[in-house]
């Protein structure tokens, strides 16, 4: 039963980075990426995942991918999208802080950290939700 799950999950992660949807996120490796992305003037959310972690947070994190892929699909286009693989991208989990993986990090169109979603509140509708509000409070600080 785990090693079907596993290879379920697996099939799942290759769909996903090999870009089976429309619209991926970008995969920064470095610290300068996302800080440029983030400096874009506009809205992000950015999942860090490990693709080489055991088998419960392996699952967890191919999950949250196939989520996270779905949003953006979903999602309109001005915002960033990240996905960092923190397995290649070792010394982004400390400067960001993202110990508890999956877990998506959201960021104002400012680069300020504005919420996050930890592992079991990955869904789409909570994605939805907080792009929601960041969109709401960046048209409220344009208006002004």
């Amino acid at each position: 039963m785990q090693k079907r799950l596993l290879v379920i999950a697996l099939i799942a992660f290759a769909l996903v980075a090999t870009g089976f949807a429309k619209k991926k996120p970008a995969t920064p490796t470095e610290a300068s990426s996302i800080e440029q992305a983030l400096s874009a003037e506009k809205p992000a959310a950015v999942l860090f995942h490990n693709s080489k972690a055991c088998k419960c947070t392996l699952t967890k994190c191919v999950s949250s991918l196939g989520i996270f892929q779905e949003a953006i699909e979903a999602a309109p286009g001005n915002y960033s999208y990240l996905a960092v693989d923190l397995s290649v991208a070792t010394d982004l989990a400390q400067k960001y802080e993202a110990w508890a993986i999956p877990i998506v990090v959201f960021f104002d169109a400012n680069g300020a950290e504005t919420s996050r979603l930890r592992v079991n509140e990955i869904t789409a509708e909570g994605l939805q939700t907080k792009l929601n509000e960041i969109a709401k409070e960046s048209n409220k600080k344009k208006q002004k």
